[in-house]
């Protein structure tokens, strides 16, 4: 380590100190409510803390669960973090009596009562979803940015604010006078030479997926050979909403019951609030059909494609999974898109089109 390297981490460590001090300083003259009085010790603890510059609490407690605002958007916190926070804005403090004046001393029972008090003050009701304006406010579809709400429909920036309750936003500013992407137009022109109609589609599912919009019911099926640019695809949209927002579960997963996958994947859990993930599911096939999950069904341009295999009705399903496999070593159609129904997991009420028959 240089001399250079070790000054500049003796002025961090300087600066951490003077931090902490000043916070200790802070919540040594911080005179609180008493333990009996918990809804006023959780007002205290939102004005010093957890309030926007409007008075919009920063922090909710929504369908079992403790939400923090981080600018962009709202974010899922366990409970442990909130207690946490609690014990550190009490572990100081002090208040008043009648007689004399007594350490606030935090502990199990204290902050239980004072995370139920401030779980009553931020509460917002279960039938409330995402994206949602918290203040009825009517705007057209929003995308969070990192330099604002932006309506995608009248090309308005609105500055962040508390009051747009989402989980999603994507990692990079909107810039109203950026130039086309022309490497990636260049891309999909190379991919797609003769059905520019393929192109039109994966614009608008980027635009379904940064949207952050789960109405539709609809997975993205691509299907092709290895390197076919599937991966390329699912990587740039992955960039584009931030990783953080990307699930993988397997095919095979989504198969079986909703509660079998994976807590971050893109099925809301039962009972809970929805995951505002939403993938592409990126197959290599072999030949034909996609072999999809049971209860799920396709539609699109599989079988209808000129090279898709014909199929005879009388022929037994293990004789046509054999052919399909003597097929592995040849050369397959460029990549293709279906749109996947999982019929099985999504809104009971939606009804989805009938699939389409093989010829």
């Amino acid at each position: 380590m240089t001399a250079t390297e070790e000054d500049v981490l003796n002025v961090v460590r300087l600066v951490v100190e003077e931090d902490r001090r000043r916070d200790n300083r802070a919540a040594q003259a911080r005179v609180l409510p008493p333990p009996t009085m918990p809804m006023q010790v959780a007002r205290e603890f939102l004005g010093e803390h957890h309030t926007f510059e409007d008075g919009t609490p920063t922090v909710r407690f929504w369908r079992g669960g403790w939400w923090w605002w981080r600018t962009s958007h709202w974010q899922e916190v366990e409970e442990c973090a909130m207690r946490s926070a609690l014990y550190q804005f009490t572990e100081n403090a002090t208040y008043e009596t009648d007689k004399e004046t007594k350490p606030w001393a935090p502990n199990r029972h204290r902050i239980g009562d004072l995370i139920e008090a401030l779980s009553a003050i931020t509460l917002l009701p279960t039938n409330t979803d995402q994206p949602r304006w918290l203040d009825d406010r009517t705007t057209g579809s929003i995308v969070a940015t990192t330099n604002g709400l932006l309506d995608v429909e009248q090309r308005q920036l609105y500055p962040h604010t508390p009051h747009y309750f989402d989980q999603t936003s994507v990692p990079f500013d909107y810039d109203p006078n950026a130039p086309e992407p022309e490497r990636w137009l260049n891309f999909l022109g190379e991919l797609w030479r003769d059905e520019p109609e393929a192109i039109d589609v994966l614009g608008e599912w980027f635009g379904y997926v940064i949207s952050g919009r789960l109405d539709l019911h609809k997975i993205l099926l691509m299907v092709g050979p290895t390197r076919g640019g599937k991966g390329i695809i699912a990587r740039i949209l992955g960039a584009l909403i931030g990783r953080e927002n990307v699930a993988g579960p397997t095919l095979n997963s989504l198969g079986g019951e909703t509660r079998r996958v994976a807590p971050s994947s893109t099925i809301s859990k039962p009972g809970h609030h929805p995951h505002r993930h939403v993938m592409i599911t990126a197959v290599g096939l072999r030949r034909g059909r996609p072999n999809l999950p049971s209860g799920w069904s396709s539609t699109g341009c599989d079988d209808t494609h000129p090279n898709a295999p014909r199929r005879r009705q009388s022929e037994p399903p293990t004789s046509r999974r054999n052919k399909r496999l003597n097929h592995r070593h040849e050369l397959l159609r460029p990549t293709r898109c279906a749109i996947a129904h999982p019929r099985a997991h999504c809104d009971p009420s939606h009804t989805p089109p009938e699939s389409n028959k093989s010829p």
